[in-house]
């Protein structure tokens, strides 16, 4: 079975979180919390976190993570459920409705990782050629990750002083840290607990899958709120322009963040959605 992490509170209102490109759901622990005040949450791992799975050379593109998460909703009687979607978690869950109309009644994508077609088309011709392909900067940020540091303290002081992290409050910038790095004794340091290759990989194939959400946007039956940072959000004005073409989607921005909005301001994304959902 896909593995999951819960979060349970003998409630009624089932919902399903996925999570982004290396940040497991233990990264979202307290914006989850909060969530759980009001739902029964579940929240499926990408391939990246399985325990002992490491056949990154094996992926190819996002189809596997939503193949994984069809799979998923098979395997959990998933049925008129609520969904939220952080980043590439809103790309899967958006293409997974697309897909089975059925799922859920309602969902909410995070800053979902979707390209317009302009920008798809032009990557799949870049990324064909090495050169320039080495010189995507998220990819190669993650191929040049740091995985090992002498203690937590070493890797908190690291991320504390890094800009992408600057807006998120330090308790919840050290559930992040908690939730992928552990103290290997063998090589006595705190080790990042999963594959880099994978984020790295998953990034240059962002694009490959966009165009089926755009060719059938418009199907889309369901109330879909989407989120957005004001600060370099994913989601760009011009999608966001096509999104609104379908009156069943919402969007709302939130001020003084960015694309890690979700941990950066925990309980007013959580307030947002509540609203959104009327529960």
């Amino acid at each position: 079975m896909i593995p999951f992490t819960e979060y349970n509170n003998n409630k009624n209102l089932d919902c399903h979180f996925i999570h982004a490109n290396g940040f497991p759901p233990n990264a979202y622990k307290t914006f989850l919390s909060l969530l759980n005040n009001k739902f029964q949450i579940k929240a499926p791992l990408l391939r990246p976190h399985w325990k002992d799975y490491n056949k990154v050379d094996d992926f190819s593109d996002w189809d596997l993570f939503l193949d994984d998460f069809i799979r998923y909703c098979n395997e959990n009687n998933i049925n008129q459920s609520y969904g939220i979607g952080h980043s590439i978690g809103g790309n899967i869950l958006i293409r997974a409705c697309l897909q089975n109309k059925t799922l859920f009644k309602s969902i909410v994508l995070l800053d979902p990782t979707i390209f317009i077609p302009t920008i798809v088309r032009i990557w799949k011709v870049a990324s064909s050629i090495p050169f320039v392909k080495s010189l995507f900067p998220l990819a190669k940020a993650a191929k040049n990750r740091r995985v090992d540091f002498d203690s937590f303290n070493h890797v908190y002081d690291s991320y504390r002083n890094k800009t992408i992290f600057s807006k998120i409050p330090d308790e919840q910038l050290k559930e992040y840290i908690d939730s992928i790095f552990n103290y290997n004794q063998e090589l006595q340091s705190y080790h990042l607990n999963y594959n880099k290759k994978w984020e790295e990989k998953m990034f240059l194939t962002s694009l490959f899958k966009d165009i089926e959400i755009w060719n059938n946007i418009d199907d889309l039956k369901i109330p879909v709120l989407i989120i957005t940072p004001d600060t370099n959000p994913v989601l760009r004005k011009s999608a966001i322009k096509r999104f609104t073409s379908n009156d069943n989607i919402k969007f709302i921005t939130i001020k003084d963040s960015s694309h890690l909005f979700p941990i950066e301001k925990s309980k007013l994304t959580s307030e947002l959605i509540f609203k959104y959902l009327n529960i």
